[in-house]
């Protein structure tokens, strides 16, 4: 078998470089939330999301992202009302819906395993595996919360997990997800981003084919700030290397200053297929080993640009006097 490893220098790069970085939460935001949690006596949370007693999971990126834009009592006040509704009976006990009532509801949300302190809590729910640990979880949506539907809800509904998740998948096909393409001349940055305020953005990864078309080598995906996905364009073996040096030292730099990033690792999307490349610390920077699958499209792209060099030197010696 095959392998490579790509051996990256770090930068010195920090994520607001791209110039439209989302703002973080601010640290007395996850105060308040730890505070209010313990006073509810709700389970502690688990970067952005509280799971429930009763299996089901819910977020905080909305709240959060409010906190961002509001003042610090303005934060404190949200933070215990939202709270204080997720501790009454009627919200800990959502499987009182009907599947006419949650149908219109369904929506997909993206969560990578590796990153979630507790990644067994999306066992008990309904989902999807898009790349190896990275779940499709089926939602339920509404706006005071957000939640993850259980597979005891869609047995109640007499619903497949599939069927659920079709049906939720669908109600995503008109997104409000601006694509930015970046002119990069000499500066390390993605090629393209994906940009939304949307706290659904993470589901995309489910569905990249609506935003990146079909490239010789693929394409490099991250997600790891909120309200962005960094993707980067392969159209030969340069691309490859290139690639890698945009991206490596923007994930150093999440690594050590994002409180609860999505996803710090790079995945790699091909021909509708999401594979998960390794980023690891080394002792010179950051090693990236790719997939066999990712290799072989590689030496492919390094074999055909060998043989049109081969050929255009060819035809010039053939034409020289």
């Amino acid at each position: 078998m095959r392998r490579l490893l790509f051996l990256v220098l770090p930068l010195l790069l920090l994520v607001p470089a791209l110039g439209f970085a989302e703002a973080e939460p601010p640290r007395y935001f996850y105060k308040f939330v730890d505070a209010e949690l313990r006073k509810a006596k709700l389970p502690a949370r688990d970067g952005l999301t509280v799971t429930l007693p009763n299996g089901g999971a819910v977020a905080l990126d909305r709240i959060a992202g409010n906190c961002t834009k509001t003042r610090r009592a303005a934060c404190r006040a949200e933070v215990r009302a939202f709270v204080a509704a997720m501790a009454q009976p009627a919200v800990d006990a959502p499987r009182t819906l009907t599947w006419d009532e949650a149908k219109p509801k369904l929506r997909v949300r993206v969560y990578d395993r590796r990153v979630l302190q507790r990644p067994e809590v999306l066992d008990a729910t309904a989902g999807r595996e898009i790349a190896p640990d990275l779940w499709a979880t089926l939602m339920v949506d509404s706006p005071q919360t957000t939640r993850s539907a259980t597979l005891e809800e869609l047995e109640q509904w007499g619903v497949t997990a599939e069927a659920a998740l079709d049906i939720a998948w669908a109600a995503h096909a008109a997104d409000a997800v601006e694509v930015v393409d970046v002119d990069t001349n000499d500066s390390p940055v993605p090629t393209r981003v994906l940009v939304s305020q949307d706290y659904y953005l993470s589901s995309a990864l489910a569905w990249l084919d609506r935003y990146l078309e079909p490239a010789p080598g693929g394409w490099y995906v991250t997600a790891p700030v909120r309200g962005q996905i960094w993707c980067h364009r392969i159209d030969g073996v340069g691309g490859a290397l290139e690639g890698i040096k945009r991206l490596s030292p923007l994930i150093a730099s999440v690594r050590e200053s994002e409180p609860d990033p999505f996803t710090d690792e790079v995945f790699w999307f091909h021909d509708g297929t999401l594979d998960r490349l390794e980023l690891a610390p080394g002792p010179d920077g950051l090693v990236f080993t790719p997939t066999d699958r990712f290799t072989e499209v590689v030496l492919a792209l390094a074999e055909a640009e060998a043989a049109a060099k081969a050929a255009s030197e060819a035809a010039a010696a053939e034409g020289a006097p």
